[in-house]
């Protein structure tokens, strides 16, 4: 009998000093809410000797609401029996500490188990966090103002092409044209007419360009004709049907924005046509209420490599898909794809109209509970 209570006490002993060097809060509570056991760092955060506290509750020693909601808590794991883990903000003198608990059912052999708690301080967490979400907004911010930059200078290129290169070509094209009218000697006729055709390559490969790098249909028709024109090319050039239907509002983006999403989904249906090896593809856009929903699926390999449903974006795609990722984010947006192994692959674009794009952090904020 001495030897087990010697080897209970100890037990104990360690047990305590286990707890109380634990980097967070800890106790035990009945089935009806009172304390049977309180480590020192909670005993100090209560304001009480861990001794003081037992018999006592959350309501004892806690503002009503925080108590209300850490017994709904610990309700929530006697109902389901499974640990239960919540962030809540603890007042202390200082201000409120964000804590991350862990509540948990203790078995016992006879009666009602009691709950246990553990609870860590996340102010260096949360801390970590918030910088992380400023250095991401930087970026996408930045991302967003590169690649505006990027379509102002592509869109100078792309005029000066025209205005300047196009015209001349098609000016010398005129001046050979005019010389084969001319009684020539046919050696001489022969040279005019290879250099009328280089000339004509010429004109057809910097108009081909222009529009490559501006759209002269997106700035004068709209996102909508740009889109069409843009699948009629890829039909012709790559023998890959693409379908596009719109369902939105006139108006209902300003010039950035459709440059944005013209320049995103161009890129992923320039992904379809490298990597996905289908023979159809659907774009499809609809308005909804103050939000744009975008679908562009296909019917190609999906990634073979991975399996079915959403993929993660950072892991699979290369500056192209992050760049998307981080323009439509800008936007307040959300962007994300889903694969099926042989069955092809389906992005889906969702943005905010004018009103509540660019800008704004709208992240949820977890209040626990």
């Amino acid at each position: 009998m001495t030897d087990n209570s010697t080897t209970e006490k100890r037990n104990l002993t360690i047990f305590s000093a286990f707890m109380d060097h634990l980097p967070g809060l800890a106790w035990i509570k009945a089935p009806g809410g009172q304390f049977l056991y309180v480590n020192r760092r909670a005993g100090l955060f209560f304001g009480r000797s861990p001794e003081a506290c037992l018999g006592l509750t959350h309501r004892d020693l806690l503002p009503a609401g925080l108590a209300k909601a850490l017994e709904r808590h610990e309700a929530k794991v006697i109902n389901t029996g499974s640990v239960q883990c919540a962030e809540y903000e603890f007042p202390t003198a200082a201000g409120d500490v964000p804590q991350e608990m862990y509540s948990f059912e203790i078995p016992v052999e006879d009666g009602e188990s009691p709950v246990g708690a553990i609870s860590f301080d996340i102010s260096r967490r949360r801390e970590a966090e918030r910088l992380i979400a400023r250095y991401q907004r930087q970026l996408r911010s930045l991302v967003a103002q590169l690649s505006q930059n990027e379509q102002r200078e592509q869109r100078r290129i792309a005029q000066s092409l025209h205005d300047d290169l196009g015209h001349s070509l098609t000016l010398g094209k005129m001046h050979v044209s005019e010389a084969m009218l001319e009684d020539l000697p046919p050696d001489v006729r022969d040279l005019l007419g290879e250099a009328k055709n280089e000339l004509d390559r010429a004109i057809q490969y910097t108009r081909s360009l222009t529009a490559e790098l501006a759209s002269p249909v997106l700035y004068e028709l709209g996102l909508e004709s740009a889109l069409q024109t843009l699948a009629e090319e890829t039909a012709e050039r790559y023998d890959v049907a693409v379908t596009v239907e719109v369902e939105m509002k006139e108006g209902a983006l300003d010039e950035d924005a459709s440059v944005m999403l013209y320049q995103c989904l161009r890129e992923l249906l320039f992904n379809v046509v490298k990597h996905a090896g289908a023979s159809n593809t659907e774009l499809r856009i609809r308005q909804d209420g103050e939000r744009l929903l975008i679908r562009l699926s296909d019917d190609g390999e999906g990634f073979a490599d991975r399996p079915e449903g959403p993929v993660d974006i950072g892991a699979v795609g290369g500056f192209g898909l992050f760049s998307v990722r981080e323009r439509i984010e800008h936007y307040n947006g959300r962007f994300s794809i889903n694969s099926t192994p042989g069955g092809g692959c389906t992005a889906q674009l969702t943005v905010p109209l004018a009103g509540d794009a660019a800008g704004t952090d709208h992240r949820d904020k977890n209040t626990g509970g």
